[in-house]
């Protein structure tokens, strides 16, 4: 129970940073608006290379991180509340299950789960995570051609520079390949190489 009522704590303190997007992220390769939800089909092959890469729950999924990633491996994001009909706040069913460790793994929706798919929320708070942890650099790598290996989305896992984490894939892995297609998708003939990603992924 003690641990329950930490996680609800962790989730419910959490709220703000979890569902309410912010404004004035820079530019990135999908439209990061302080208002409405994010097209994240273009996302989707980079965000499952990430999950599978960085994204457990003692690397990038820990709200702890300044760069954060959700997926279904690791942090798991929940609604903290909804608002009924009548204009009444409520707890949300999802936050209940996360409370409630008998239910939410029942539901796949504990951290760590592993069996309820990333969802769109999710990955559109990947993006975020991406797109707000170096806003300036990422305008340059988006709008001005700047190689995407100046950001730490790339140069800490290819160790570039020092990370905890060490090296994580080398350069021009498929890995590499993937997120770096992804982050100048936005320049002239740019598109995802989504062979890449789904190759990557079956990479161990």
């Amino acid at each position: 129970m003690k641990r329950a009522l930490s996680l609800f704590v962790i989730v419910v303190a959490t709220a703000s940073c979890l569902e309410v997007p912010s404004a004035g992220v820079g530019a990135c390769p999908v439209d990061v608006t302080a208002e409405g939800a994010l097209d994240v089909t273009p996302f989707m092959p980079v965000s499952s290379v990430l999950e599978q890469r960085c994204g457990s729950l003692d690397c990038h999924g820990s709200l702890g991180r300044p760069l954060r990633i959700y997926g279904y491996t690791g942090l798991r994001h929940a609604a903290t509340y909804t608002v009924d009909e009548s204009g009444q706040v409520r707890l949300s069913e999802e936050v209940k299950a996360y409370v409630d460790p008998v239910v939410a793994e029942a539901n796949d929706l504990y951290p760590g789960g592993g069996s309820a798919a990333t969802s769109p929320a999710e990955m559109a708070l990947n993006v975020r995570s991406i797109c707000g942890l170096q806003p300036e650099v990422m305008r340059q790598v988006v709008l001005d051609g700047v190689a995407p290996e100046k950001l730490l989305l790339l140069s800490k896992p290819l160790h570039l520079e020092r990370h905890k984490g060490w090296k994580v894939f080398e350069r021009g892995s498929l890995d590499h390949r993937c997120i770096a297609s992804w982050l100048q998708s936005t320049q002239p003939s740019g598109e995802v190489d989504e062979d890449a990603c789904k190759e990557a992924l079956a990479v161990p």
